[in-house]
């Protein structure tokens, strides 16, 4: 899908996005085993939740969604992680991002006790209990994905989707996999 203007916040949420998504270890082309979507979006508490999973079920894939405050917000206020099992769908919403010197990104909630991370085979894992040095890890993780994130080209991808509230997932076969953006 082309836009036909884009906005500075487009390419700043997808921007930022590609580098969650390449300091947790995934790849931003399209993997062999495409397990996680990622996507930003501006909605809030219940409806953020419910249209996570609802994405999450329609995509097939687990999500890692930054959520933004407004259109001029500079980072986002947290992320949220849905995680599908066998018979239900696990939201983990007010994650922070948090990172330590040679290992890859994570996501943590506090509130859930809960430490989330890409493993190996590029699935999502997820551990009760917090990481070391919390505070200074997450503080690190923001800094770095901002430096990643504006080290991008501020060109919003071709392939960069937009899905409004209660819209269809339309997955596509270009080669860089651009985070969705829901309304």
């Amino acid at each position: 899908m082309k836009t036909t203007k884009t906005l500075p916040m487009q390419v700043r949420h997808q921007n930022w996005m590609l580098a969650v998504r390449e300091l947790a270890g995934v790849p931003t082309f399209k993997p062999a085993n495409e397990s996680i979507l990622f996507c930003a979006t501006g909605l809030a508490g219940i409806e953020r939740g419910m249209e996570l999973a609802r994405l999450a079920q329609q995509a097939e894939r687990d999500v890692i969604c930054a959520h933004w405050a407004n259109s001029k917000a500079k980072r986002p206020s947290g992320y949220t992680v849905v995680l599908r099992d066998v018979l239900s769908v696990n939201v983990a919403s007010d994650c922070k991002a948090y990172l330590r010197d040679g290992q890859p990104l994570a996501l943590v909630s506090q509130r859930e006790d809960l430490t989330v991370w890409v493993g190996d085979r590029g699935l999502l894992q997820r551990a009760r209990g917090l990481p070391p040095q919390l505070t200074e890890g997450m503080r690190m993780a923001t800094t770095r994905i901002r430096v990643v994130a504006d080290g991008r080209d501020a060109e919003l991808l071709d392939n960069n989707r937009y899905m409004p509230l209660g819209g269809e997932f339309e997955a596509h076969d270009a080669p860089i996999d651009a985070p969705v953006r829901l309304s």
